[in-house]
């Protein structure tokens, strides 16, 4: 015997509970999220985004020419609310504004002042400049070795 197929209003509430309150802020689950930190949701025909899945069904339709972006920059949060269909180009220079905003990279060092590396060939992104000069040692140190 096989499992009884869920229909897409069992899917949600099943989410949303697990999610907590509908009152904060955003709408997170304990379910699969892949590599790049989306929820995923399991459809009999595919597996889908959870931000799309749930603003699909809970808002509407996403326009062909559009995705979804995350206005929270929480890739797992699943509230429609917090999503806005947008060009890609829009998209990608939203997520480039948001990394602008950074205070610490990802191994804690703060990015102000002379810790901020700046790339010639992208003006516009910040690094650390302390993993930036530890990088290049391990990779001059393995040129070496071999």
């Amino acid at each position: 015997m096989g499992r009884k197929k869920r229909t897409t209003e069992e899917i949600l509430l099943d989410y949303i509970e697990q999610a907590g309150p509908l009152s904060t802020p955003c709408w997170v689950t304990p379910y699969r999220i892949n590599e790049d930190g989306y929820v995923l949701v399991k459809r009999p025909d595919k597996t889908i985004k959870g931000h799309r899945f749930f603003y699909e069904n809970l808002v509407g339709p996403i326009p062909e020419d559009r995705e979804l972006d995350h206005l929270c920059r929480v890739r797992h949060c699943v509230n429609p609310g917090h999503c806005e269909p947008v060009t890609h180009s829009v998209n990608v220079f939203r997520g480039h504004q948001a990394r602008g905003l950074k205070t610490h990279c990802r191994k804690g060092h703060p990015l102000t002042g002379d810790k901020v590396y700046i790339r010639k060939n992208r003006p516009n992104q910040r690094d650390c400049k302390i993993c930036h000069t530890t990088n290049n040692r391990i990779l001059r140190k393995k040129q070496r070795t071999s």
